[in-house]
């Protein structure tokens, strides 16, 4: 009877150890199963492609295993379930050509999990038209692009967290609109008794989106992460791989140095690399940095991610917990 309960002990432990390292086997079978679908051509929706968030987008967008605030509605809704109190937060994004897009996004705890709402907005006015090849355009048009998503997170136990979301699209261009539905999942593991998380996603796998019965399927990707902590949670460091359903893979690594301040303050440097940042004709790519500065329940952050010869973006956060 004794050796037959240490039997079950160590096979519970077996099983409770080998269930988090099988998030590494996730990229091979993920890279089987998007294998026919890699020449499928570019998908639509790309406003979707530019991250939320300047805390995620300093720390190379390595966050799927360690994001824990609102902004895991964008990211891997499986971390909404380590918000304790109600957050909201808005992003701006100096983007590109001087395009600037917006999120929004508030998370509340109920008693049966943790519920997020948010809202991206990206609109570009003035974009010239032409019948011919001339110097002055025939006319401009705008375009607008937003998403709208419900997401919810829930804890399992002291290690486990799953989430999920949906994703209504919209996209118009030019008086010409297009729609499209799209799912996000995501599960976490943080170990009990050491600084160590992982975590998976995958976001925006849903409908085509058409244009005139043209239809273009959306940028799903996805993503397996970890992340660790030390020094009393002073420096925390995370990595990731990206498996983008309609481009090449790519991976994202982080590095955050917090620090406490007197008056309820805190700083934090942050620093990273994202491979998915390219530019062919060369330049400073792929480097992030940030920082951001909390007092009691508020915090500011911005990012820094340089793109080469197509120039610099930036995004500034406002964090506010309740």
């Amino acid at each position: 009877m004794i050796n037959q309960g240490k039997s079950k002990k160590v096979k519970g432990k077996s099983v409770e150890h080998f269930l988090p390292f099988a998030f590494f086997l996730l990229p091979f079978a993920l890279n089987v199963a998007f294998a026919s679908d890699k020449n499928a051509g570019t998908s639509g929706a790309a406003f979707l492609k530019i991250g939320e968030g300047a805390r995620p987008a300093a720390l190379g967008e390595a966050v799927t295993a360690v994001v824990d605030d609102v902004n895991a509605v964008a990211w891997n809704p499986a971390g909404l379930s380590k918000v304790p109190t109600p957050q909201f937060t808005a992003v701006q994004t100096q983007w590109l050509k001087g395009y600037e897009k917006s999120f929004v996004a508030g998370a509340y705890p109920l008693s049966w999990g943790v519920l997020a709402m948010s809202v991206t907005s990206l609109s570009v006015d003035g974009i010239e038209q032409r019948a011919a090849d001339t110097d002055q355009p025939d006319s401009t048009f705008s375009s607008n692009d937003a998403a709208y998503n419900l997401s919810y997170g829930k804890g399992l136990g002291d290690s486990w967290s799953l989430g999920g979301g949906v994703t209504l699209i919209r996209e118009s261009l030019a008086g010409v609109s297009a729609s499209a539905v799209a799912g996000n999942l995501g599960v976490q593991w943080k170990a009990v008794s050491q600084p160590l998380s992982l975590g998976a996603a995958v976001r925006h796998l849903g409908s085509k989106i058409k244009f005139n019965e043209e239809g273009d399927p959306l940028p799903t990707v996805a993503s397996i992460g970890t992340g660790c902590r030390f020094l009393d949670d002073r420096v925390r460091v995370s990595a990731d791989l990206r498996y983008p359903l309609h481009d090449k893979m790519s991976y994202g690594a982080g590095v955050e140095l917090v620090r406490p301040l007197p008056w309820n303050m805190s700083a934090a440097l942050r620093a990273g690399y994202n491979s998915a940042a390219t530019d062919p004709s060369g330049g400073m790519v792929g480097l992030t940095a940030g920082m951001g500065v909390t007092w009691k329940s508020w915090g500011f952050d911005v990012a820094w991610a340089p793109y080469g010869d197509l120039g610099q973006t930036f995004r500034y956060a406002l964090l506010v917990k309740f």
